[in-house]
């Protein structure tokens, strides 16, 4: 049922993932000095709490469920999982790799988690609004695309896992232009980094004020990185004998 419902057409029409969750936990946030204030009471004593109760551990359990088959899909030693029909097809999984970097980095990232919060100030906009954990939103997002570029990772024990990554390419397609993209990657950790917190009263400030100018740096940061990375794809084409 929940999974029927997550199929709507209807954006707005959130039942299932973190953002439900988000919402059972923390309730809608009315504050101004921080996240919602959702009562404890809500899933023991008042009207439906039994039902909200189930939502949230169903909601819960079928996250994890995703999770873990999203594991399974990228486990390593497989014979048909996702992972193994991505490596028969490198050519093709570099440009989808790089396309949906840029993608992440400019229409996602900087358009629709910052930039309409940014542009219309309203705290609904910001990526997690219940929570207020927007700003942590953005700076898991960033860390997880230079991860990508680089290769590499470091697990939640400390050890840093090392591979090849999309800055190998750009080593091989664009090598002048390689420091740029250190230094794009780079811009994009540092600003976001710098965003302010809470998110929602940084966008609603005054007009000039560090917090608005903190978004709307890191924004163009990410704008930066998704156009290199659209240079890169036509640079991969071009290398395959593509238009």
């Amino acid at each position: 049922m929940l999974l029927s419902l997550a199929d709507s057409e209807n954006d707005e029409a959130i039942a299932t993932g973190w953002h439900a969750i988000e919402f059972l936990l923390w309730g809608e946030d009315r504050n101004l000095d921080g996240p919602g204030k959702r009562p404890w009471t809500d899933f023991t004593k008042r009207r439906n709490a039994d039902r909200r109760a189930v939502y949230l551990l169903t909601s819960a359990d079928l996250l994890t469920d995703q999770l873990t088959a999203l594991v399974e899909a990228w486990a390593p030693d497989r014979e048909k999982n996702y992972r193994a029909q991505w490596n028969s097809k490198p050519s093709a999984s570099a440009l989808a790799l790089v396309r949906g970097l840029g993608k992440l980095c400019g229409e996602e990232l900087a358009e629709q988690r910052l930039l309409d919060a940014w542009s219309s100030r309203s705290p609904v906009a910001q990526p997690s609004p219940f929570s207020d954990t927007s700003h942590q939103d953005v700076i898991f997002d960033v860390l997880g695309i230079d991860n990508v570029y680089r290769g590499s990772y470091r697990r939640s024990d400390g050890t840093i896992v090392e591979g090849s990554g999309i800055r190998t390419l750009v080593a091989g397609l664009l090598p002048d232009r390689l420091d740029a993209f250190d230094s794009a990657l780079e811009r994009a950790i540092t600003t976001a980094l710098a965003i302010p917190v809470p998110f929602d009263q940084g966008v609603r400030s005054g007009e000039n004020s560090p917090a608005r100018a903190a978004v709307d740096e890191a924004a163009e940061a990410l704008h930066q990185v998704a156009m290199l990375m659209a240079d890169l794809e036509q640079a991969i084409r071009q290398d395959l004998g593509e238009s």
